[in-house]
């Protein structure tokens, strides 16, 4: 089945009940469990049923990124991950938390760009790279501890928690970038070594983690392949100031061109952020992140509230009974096609 269509529906095990957005891999969708008369628990399923992706190499890194799953463990790393196919459709999911993705942040559901504190884009950061750093086991195996770090694949809570998702995929979710219009969405975030080869690396998810800082401090992604070389020029976007030497020593750090000049032990960058964010003239914490949320986003998440409570009383069993008459009936269709055929 494809993932598009009327909502609520069943998709394998689940019932997507809200669409949350789309890109050039695919939709995002809030999903409840089917397994009884009411749905739960939620996730968060990004279907990978975008027209850029190759199926034909994501499926298979999906297969093995699946084996690494359990090994990847974290204060940064969402919790719940899971993999599979849905009938043709590849698909990811995530214990469900309310709150938004990054890439949705940074666009501002319809408000327009939301400029974030330094403290707050530093904190995001950090745990980006807690993420990197917990996921050595797939750097072991899939080359990368995430191959394509970008900003949907970050989820930010209203309580200010960020968790990462996503890793082991890069592989499969690097071809896509052969389209113009994934390479347009997530080329910014990619290193230019990377873009070339096609191959991810520790490195470059390093670079892809400044990038999503440089990011959250100008309000704009640096150009693709360009580098330190963003940093010429680039404003803080919560008061337009320039960017602070401190920060662009960071960033730099991390978005050098050259791989061998970038900075490529992931917990020595993050020590290094670390000691600007907590040692520095900043006030980061996960209650002021949470409290800015709350600002930002009141209405979408009182309204989101009540989305949940209406979805959870969802009964799956009419949903399932009206697939199998669809079933049904694309199945009879079909055979009085073949036998008009043959007459």
């Amino acid at each position: 089945m494809s993932s598009s269509g009327p909502i609520p529906r069943l998709f394998g095990p689940y019932v997507l009940t809200r669409h949350l957005g789309s890109d050039p891999l695919g939709s995002v969708y809030r999903a409840g469990t089917a397994a009884g008369p009411h749905l739960a628990p939620f996730l968060l399923v990004r279907a990978f049923d975008g027209a850029g992706v190759d199926h034909a190499a994501l499926v298979p890194v999906m297969e093995t990124a699946t084996e690494y799953l359990e090994e990847v463990r974290g204060p940064a790393v969402a919790k719940g991950a899971v993999l599979g196919i849905v009938e043709d459709v590849p698909f990811a999911g995530i214990e469900y938390v309310p709150g938004r993705t990054l890439d949705r942040l940074f666009s501002g559901e319809g408000q327009g760009s939301i400029p974030l504190p330094v403290e707050h884009a530093l904190l995001i950061a950090e745990k980006l790279l807690v993420a990197l750093e917990a996921g050595k086991p797939f750097e072991k195996k899939m080359g990368a501890p995430h191959g394509f770090l970008t900003p949907g694949f970050v989820t930010i809570s209203n309580d200010g928690d960020v968790r990462v998702y996503g890793a082991g995929l890069g592989a499969g979710l690097i071809p896509s970038l052969k389209k113009p219009d994934a390479l347009a969405a997530f080329g910014p975030y990619i290193a230019p070594e990377v873009l070339a080869s096609g191959r991810p690396s520790a490195a470059g998810d390093i670079y892809s983690a400044a990038a999503i800082l440089f990011q959250a401090l100008t309000g704009r992604p640096p150009a693709t392949g360009a580098g330190a070389d963003a940093l010429a020029g680039a404003v803080l976007a919560v008061d337009g100031s320039p960017m602070p030497d401190d920060l662009a020593r960071l960033i730099a750090r991390g978005l050098t061109k050259d791989p061998a000049q970038r900075e490529q032990d992931v917990v020595a960058y993050r020590k290094t952020l670390g000691k600007l964010l907590y040692g520095g003239p900043y006030a980061p914490s996960t209650f002021n992140l949470a409290f800015f949320m709350h600002q930002r986003f009141e209405k979408a998440i009182d309204r989101e509230r009540k989305e949940l409570g209406q979805e959870e009383t969802i009964d799956p069993k009419p949903l399932a009974a009206a697939e199998e008459r669809r079933d049904r009936e694309a199945s009879q269709k079909a055979a009085a096609a073949r036998a008009a055929a043959a007459l």
